[in-house]
């Protein structure tokens, strides 16, 4: 579960949120629906405790994203919006590594490796160097790594942006799945689309407020 209460951060004179209020229950896929500036990716950076808020609470499974953002990191998975995996590794080693930093053993992180690499359709691609591929296949390796991860919540920045229509639908099945494991998936998008065919629940946020929450049909 994901409760946020009156949540706000200010950069200098600006509130890139302002008392934003939501919930979202266990084994939801919520998307944060919202143009560029509205505030998503600050949302997102307070959720996974990369970023403090200014004002108000946040927590994810019950943990607080302040005061237990320690243990809270070990129990979920994101990806970031401007995030890339290390260049000079294959997916394969990538995702591999990636899984034996959160501790799973190495036959474990190996199965799931690869598991994850036919799920996101990289096998053409799993013994290249990352630093060869598109951008688009990048973020494919991102998603990979986090699925295999099997979080409790897990969280996607923009996940489809600048993707083409194949690859937008190999991360929509992803998030899928995610579901499917039982897995709380709060994404961010701009395309009004896909959060209807995602979300359990969206948010609309715009200039760092929230304007309107309920099922995708509302």
């Amino acid at each position: 579960m994901i409760l946020v209460e009156d949540l706000a951060r200010k950069f200098g004179d600006i509130w890139a949120l302002d008392g934003v209020s939501f919930v979202i229950g266990s084994g939801r896929v919520a998307s944060v629906l919202g143009p560029n500036g509205a505030g998503k990716t600050t949302l997102v950076r307070i959720l996974i405790t990369e970023l403090l808020p200014t004002r108000g609470k946040a927590e994810v499974m019950g943990l607080d994203v302040v005061k237990d953002a320690e243990k809270l990191r070990g129990r979920i998975a994101a990806v970031p919006q401007e995030g890339q995996p290390i260049g000079f590794l294959t997916p394969y080693e990538f995702i591999y590594a990636y899984l034996l930093l959160r501790g799973l053993s190495r036959r474990e992180a190996r199965r799931r490796a690869l598991r994850a690499i036919d799920e996101l359709e990289l096998g053409e691609v799993k013994g290249r160097e990352i630093q060869t591929l598109s951008g688009g296949t990048k973020r494919r390796v991102l998603l990979a790594a986090v699925l295999a991860a099997d979080a409790d919540v897990v969280f996607l920045d923009e996940p489809t942006t600048g993707l083409d229509v194949v690859s937008r639908r190999i991360v929509w099945n992803a998030i899928g799945a995610m579901r499917n494991k039982g897995a709380t998936v709060l994404l961010t998008t701009h395309y009004v689309e896909e959060a209807q065919a995602l979300s359990d629940v969206v948010v609309v946020l715009n200039k760092g407020r929230v304007v309107d929450t309920g099922p995708p049909e509302a």
